[in-house]
């Protein structure tokens, strides 16, 4: 294998290629193993861009002379230790991620808009590697560029296209939402009587640029639908107005700090028989309560079945780091039927509300990851929101039995490298990754996969259809 440019005389521009050149019958036969990508474009990612792909196609060639035999039928055998990876390949973990995404017809969805652009690039593509560099490149938008023709898809596209391809994603991100939130209601059983909103911030405190989110998720904790807002004055209501209007909202309840929700925002929720449920560390209330709560005598059990009437629920629990205090008017089929309170059709005990708040926590670590530019997150918050559907979906399909942040770590470092011509190892499989390659039924232990072995299982998860009930919710 060797790398070869090619000068393109319609664009002026230096096309970067992988190929090799074998003797078929007598004659010289080249092929294209790679198209790279355009010179102009690499030297804004790498120093020497030539030097770098040179060496990368001597690694290659060096790694295709392995005289080996292999079992094309062998499945890796589990031990506590896992192998790292030596170099980059081709990502395996992708392909759970795709299933998920072609179950949810978002292809289609692009696909059928894109028809009326004039754009030569393919939209869902860009859209693809947006949402799987999000989980399994999350560094950085460089790193998801670097790293995206390890995906097993087309990735045959400039970063010029994907500037280009953003503000369509933005003009259609409502009506992706709305049809995301029917293909959720129809695959997994999503009941939308009641709807949970997490307002989650980004950013500092104080920041010219301070951006906070929005976000509705149904019980499973499946994502429904986000806004954004900056401090502006915009209010709670108005913020997610049109989602609600568009998804039919009736019944919501709002997660969020306290010092999220301003005394208009609380008045907004309470004026639409809304629920709520604040939280706030002890080092943010007042002095009495500082001195309170710490003293364990005058306290209730969660489990008494003793009954009180109140305007709002108190509760305290704590954490590693100090306790937390709620302040919710929402209560659940245990509680009284004539009380004011906003009533869950379900059990809303004062551990079940606590677990609410602390979802509250998983998304904001999910969801927006680390601190971004505002640009950025505007850019790009509707491939991490699919991002996020597809995570949470893939953890009910596999019965929220593994620990989510396992689950990514194993996605991320499931890889095949090229072995010989037509067989890639696997390097990094786990117990985790049978476990979701089970409830996916997608064989991902195998030692050795032949390409087009790899070829039918990408195609696989392109099969759109109804999910098992195994895996509803």
């Amino acid at each position: 294998m060797y790398l070869n440019k090619l000068f393109e005389r319609s664009t002026g521009r230096t096309l970067l290629l992988f190929q090799e050149t074998k003797r078929v019958k007598g004659k010289n036969r080249t092929r294209t193993v790679e198209r790279i990508g355009y010179l102009d474009e690499l030297e804004k990612i790498y120093d020497d861009p030539i030097a770098h792909f040179k060496e990368e196609a001597k690694r290659r060639s060096d790694r295709r002379k392995l005289n080996v035999e292999v079992s094309l039928d062998e499945h890796h055998q589990f031990d506590a230790a896992s192998r790292e990876v030596k170099a980059p390949g081709l990502s395996l973990g992708m392909l759970p991620l795709s299933q998920i995404y072609h179950e949810l017809e978002i292809g289609s969805f692009w696909d059928n808009r894109r028809r009326y652009t004039k754009a030569r690039y393919n939209h869902n593509a860009i859209f693809q590697a947006l949402v799987f560099g999000k989980i399994l490149f999350p560094e950085s938008q460089l790193s998801i560029w670097r790293s995206r023709l390890g995906l097993l898809s087309n990735m045959d596209f400039t970063d010029e296209d994907v500037r280009h391809a953003l503000p369509f994603f933005e003009a259609h991100k409502t009506a992706l939402q709305k049809h995301l939130h029917k293909k959720v209601c129809t695959l997994y059983g999503r009941d939308p009587s009641v709807l949970y909103r997490a307002r989650v911030p980004n950013g500092r405190a104080g920041e010219e640029h301070h951006i906070q989110m929005g976000l509705l998720t149904d019980d499973n904790g499946l994502p429904i639908a986000y806004g954004l807002f900056g401090n502006d004055g915009s209010t709670l209501t108005r913020m997610m107005k049109e989602v609600d209007e568009q998804l039919e909202i009736q019944k919501v309840v709002h997660v969020s700090d306290k010092g999220m929700i301003d005394a208009n925002d609380k008045a907004e929720i309470l004026a639409n028989k809304g629920g709520y449920i604040l939280g706030a560390p002890l080092s943010k209330t007042d002095a009495d309560a500082k001195a309170y709560i710490p003293d364990e005598t005058g306290y209730k059990h969660p489990n008494a079945s003793e009954r009180m009437t109140a305007n709002e629920r108190q509760i305290v629990f704590r954490e590693e780091n100090g306790y937390h205090v709620i302040h919710t008017n929402v209560i659940g089929s245990e509680g009284d039927p004539s009380s004011p309170l906003f009533r869950l059709e379900k059990p809303a005990t004062a551990l079940d509300i606590i677990d609410m708040y602390r979802g509250l926590w998983r998304i904001e670590e999910r969801f927006l990851g680390s601190n971004q530019e505002k640009e950025s997150i505007e850019a790009h918050l509707l491939s991490r929101f699919v991002s996020l559907l597809i995570l949470q979906i893939l953890e009910v399909k596999t019965g929220k039995t593994i620990e989510f942040e396992k689950m990514v770590d194993d996605l991320r470092r499931l890889q095949v490298v090229e072995e010989t011509d037509d067989v890639y190892l696997l390097l990094e499989p786990t117990n985790i990754i049978k476990a979701i390659g089970d409830a996916m039924d997608l064989d991902l232990v195998k030692v050795r996969y032949t390409a087009r072995e790899l070829k039918n299982l990408v195609a696989k998860t392109r099969k759109q259809g109804m999910v098992p009930d195994s895996a509803r919710g």
